[in-house]
């Protein structure tokens, strides 16, 4: 009988740490239902915070890829001037216009890497439709529009 008495009580205890239990889950679960406006986890200020923060990082890395981009583009120009070895004698030319922009490569999409003024020489490297690719005195290379030199016969 004592057995039976003692097994009763642990029962008993059991089933009310289970209740007790339970009803703190639910009074949890109950505080801020899924999707409320309360439901700090996925609320739309929250998404809409979160989307913002990832777009401004998508933009700052697509800006940061237009540079590496223009960076590769100087690089594989600089590559070629290393490793071209003119097929004609060496030209040289004069610029014509007030100012003419050296760029990284031979189009307008190029970066300007310096702007070159009336009467500046240089050397030739090779040409590319209307863009010459060209060696200045001290060495530096770029890309300039043809139709603004004069090129030594």
């Amino acid at each position: 009988m004592k057995k039976k008495i003692y097994l009763l009580a642990i029962l008993i205890s059991v089933v009310g740490l289970l209740s007790v239990i339970g009803i703190n889950d639910l009074l949890i679960a109950q505080t801020a239902p899924p999707g409320s406006s309360n439901d700090p986890i996925v609320t739309k200020s929250y998404v809409d915070a979160k989307f913002d923060e990832l777009m401004r990082e998508i933009n700052l890395l697509k800006a940061q890829n237009r540079v590496f981009l223009q960076e590769i583009a100087t690089l594989k120009n600089q590559i070629a001037t290393l490793t071209t070895t003119p097929s004609t004698p060496t030209q040289t030319g004069t610029v014509t216009s007030s100012s003419l922009n050296m760029r990284s490569g031979s189009g307008t999409n190029f970066s300007v890497i310096r702007t070159l003024t009336l009467g500046t020489e240089f050397t030739v490297l090779r040409t590319e439709g209307v863009w010459l690719q060209i060696r200045l005195r001290d060495g530096r290379t770029g890309w300039v529009h043809s139709g603004f030199v004069r090129l030594s016969p």
